[in-house]
C-alpha cells in the first residue's frame, strides 16, 4: 500500500533572492520564470507568490528540497493523507 500525500507548495516571490538553489539542485517541484524567480512547475504564479496542489508520495521530496532554500521563501502545506493500493 501506498500512502498519498496532498500537500501544497508555495514560493514567497517577495523572500526570493533569485539564488536558483530550489530549482538547480534537480527538483521536480521548481523552475525559475524569466526574470529568475523560483515558480512552482504548472503552478498558478502571481505577482508574489506561486504555488500548486499536489496529491502523490512525494510529500518528504517537497520538504527537502524547501530545506534547501536559504531565505525561507518556500512552504510546504501538508492538508490530509490517503492510501492507495499497489
Amino acid at each position: 500500500m501506498m500512502c498519498l500525500t496532498s500537500y501544497r507548495v508555495e514560493v514567497d516571490k517577495t523572500k526570493c533572492i533569485l539564488c536558483g538553489t530550489c530549482y538547480s539542485s534537480g527538483s521536480i517541484f521548481f523552475e525559475p520564470d524569466q526574470a529568475g524567480y523560483s515558480q512552482v512547475i504548472g503552478g498558478q504564479t502571481e505577482e508574489s507568490r506561486s504555488f500548486k496542489m499536489f496529491n502523490d508520495d512525494n510529500f518528504k521530496l517537497a520538504k527537502a528540497t524547501a530545506g534547501y532554500c536559504p531565505v525561507s521563501a518556500i512552504l510546504i502545506t501538508e492538508e490530509a493523507k490517503a492510501q492507495r493500493e499497489q
